[in-house]
């Protein structure tokens, strides 16, 4: 037994795929209540990510750093905190001075910096972070009939505080971008697909018949080998995991969630699932097995769009 443990645990590297602390699944968490709804986290010490934001339709709800207390910002539609969770970008409801904006918060102190981006009538939304937790990409959109499409991006950089706007030409027009591990590169869904961008704006690859992107504030796995899509049609399956190097679906998990919302590590998704006339956001294996209840949503509240935003320690 010894022997085949550690066999596994040698191809489970080898593959660059780490697997979870015992205490991050196996621990009893405590449970907390999210103001303004009736949903549950159930949180433990040893968790890889904890919620740090979330929205139940417009309003946007910020966790205080260092603690679990979530205060309503009501200035803001979205919050985003960034890996390690020192700062958050948040995209505010009203323009000023005819220009949206993204809206630098300091965790640690409260402070905000309102940093003007495009001009009126268009706008910027779904913001993401890096995973290196200084650049920030916004989709940029404009609105057409009754629908928002989309126009191309903007870049934020955390650090110097300089934006750049970027048009694509030839963008799905309900593509959301976000970064590839690299940090140099964007993706979103194409077509039926996936398609990378440089920061520029440049198609750099396609992957066709893949599948069109998950949700959650990272498509990508830990380790950057692959990425959650929507398994395409010709597949059973509802979640499908692909190789970023061969753009192969590698892995086709039996789950029917309600979204993914990223990934625990290497080996575990992050999915809602319809349970007991509501619905969890459970720890699932690539063989679509629940490991661990991480929060409980009633069904009331999912309809009101409750998304919680999971952020890596």
């Amino acid at each position: 037994m010894a022997v085949k443990t550690a066999l596994t645990m040698a191809l489970v590297m080898a593959a660059g795929l780490v697997p979870p602390p015992a205490a991050a699944l196996g621990a009893v968490p405590a449970v907390l209540a999210l103001p303004g709804t009736k949903a549950t986290l159930r949180e433990d010490p040893a968790d890889p990510l904890i919620v740090t934001s979330y929205t139940l339709g417009k309003p946007a709800y910020l966790r205080t750093y260092g603690n679990a207390e979530f205060t309503r910002k009501t200035a803001y539609s979205e919050i985003t905190v960034a890996p390690g969770g020192a700062a958050a970008v948040a995209v505010p409801v009203r323009y000023s001075a005819g220009r949206d904006a993204a809206v630098l918060i300091d965790r640690r102190t409260g402070k905000a910096t309102r940093i003007p981006t495009v001009k009126k009538p268009l706008v910027n939304g779904y913001p993401y972070w890096h995973r290196g937790g200084r650049l920030v990409v916004l989709t940029v959109q404009k609105k057409q009939a009754k629908s928002w499409v989309t126009t191309g991006f903007t870049l934020v950089d955390a650090a110097t505080r300089k934006t750049r706007t970027v048009t694509v030409s030839g963008v799905d027009p309900a593509a959301t971008f976000q970064w590839a591990p690299d940090g140099r590169h964007l993706v979103t869904r194409h077509g039926t697909g996936i398609r990378f961008y440089t920061t520029a704006g440049a198609v750099q690859r396609t992957l066709a018949e893949t599948g069109r992107p998950t949700g959650g504030e990272e498509v990508f796995s830990p380790s950057g080998t692959r990425l959650t899509t929507w398994c395409p049609p010709r597949y059973r399956e509802h979640v499908c995991l692909v190789d970023a190097a061969s753009g192969r679906v590698a892995v086709r998990v039996p789950v029917k969630p309600e979204a993914v919302w990223g990934w625990w590590d290497d080996l575990h998704l992050l999915a809602v699932l319809a349970r007991s006339g509501g619905y969890q956001v459970a720890v699932v294996d690539l063989k679509g097995q629940v490991v661990r209840n991480l929060a409980t949503i009633p069904a009331a509240e999912w309809k009101k769009k409750l998304y919680l935003g999971y952020t890596r320690t």
